[in-house]
């Protein structure tokens, strides 16, 4: 059996049927609902390297391999557009501009995947449970200095 049948065959059925449906570009949430899983627990298995690895394979064989993918990105941010000017109705002039909001898409989808910029989803912060244990913690320590 060659490896690549090995990890599909650890893979559970939702895990093959949310990779699937995130392939064919459906979003997590959508992905996640079809498969019959948690968004957040969804989200949590493909951070595991047996899914990560089914998840490429499954995008290689689409034929988005990371050379098209970096291609493609390097396109994007070099993107122009072709702005038309009219007067009375008729154009009467036309200019190719660069894509201002596109290339700024891209380039901050590219500083973020190198690591650059932090989503402020991905930054953790304390729960309730611990807020209210440093302001217990503190009261202590107040009382014991008075």
């Amino acid at each position: 059996m060659t490896e690549q049948k090995n990890v599909k065959h650890k893979l559970t059925v939702k895990q093959k049927i949310l990779i699937k449906n995130l392939v064919e570009g459906k979003s997590l949430r959508e992905s996640s609902k079809i498969a019959g899983l948690n968004e957040c627990y969804a989200c949590a298995i493909l951070k595991q390297p047996k899914i990560k690895e089914a998840f490429t394979e499954c995008l290689e064989r689409a034929g988005l391999t990371d050379q098209s993918i970096a291609d493609k990105i390097l396109a994007l941010i070099n993107a122009k557009k072709t702005m038309f000017f009219s007067h009375q109705g008729k154009i009467v002039d036309k200019r190719e501009v660069e894509a201002l909001d596109i290339q700024a898409d891209m380039t901050k989808f590219v500083t973020k995947i190198k690591g650059h910029v932090i989503d402020r989803s991905q930054v953790e912060t304390p729960g309730i449970e611990e807020i209210l244990r440093q302001i217990a913690l503190k009261r202590q320590q107040q009382l014991k200095h008075d």
